[in-house]
């Protein structure tokens, strides 16, 4: 199995502030948003989002600059890095496909 089921509760954080993520979340059901350093929502996600691009493509992994919040129970997919990575190599148009949605 390539990736994890997750499960976060309303107000639980699937992505905190300056810890290191090396993979991404795809959200199967339930809706998260984006918190900035003064604690204001930036952006929300549901159904089919990714969220952790920024930090996936950003390979330095200095951490994450913001917070991403449950804002309801979330069901999600956690893809970790060197999966992707293995895909680009064994399957290039399907990790072509999951490029196109990050």
């Amino acid at each position: 199995e390539k990736h994890k089921k997750m499960e976060f509760e309303e107000g639980n954080s699937i992505i905190a502030e300056q810890c290191e993520n090396s993979g991404l979340f795809h959200i199967v059901k339930g809706r998260a948003a984006v918190f900035g350093k003064q604690g204001m929502s930036i952006c929300e996600y549901g159904e089919g989002d990714v969220l952790g691009e920024m930090s996936y493509l950003d390979t330095g992994n200095r951490g994450e600059m913001n917070t991403i919040v449950a804002l309801s129970k979330v069901d999600a997919l956690r893809i970790d890095r060197d999966d992707i990575d293995r895909l680009a190599v064994t399957h290039p148009m399907a990790a072509a496909r999951v490029f196109r949605n990050v």
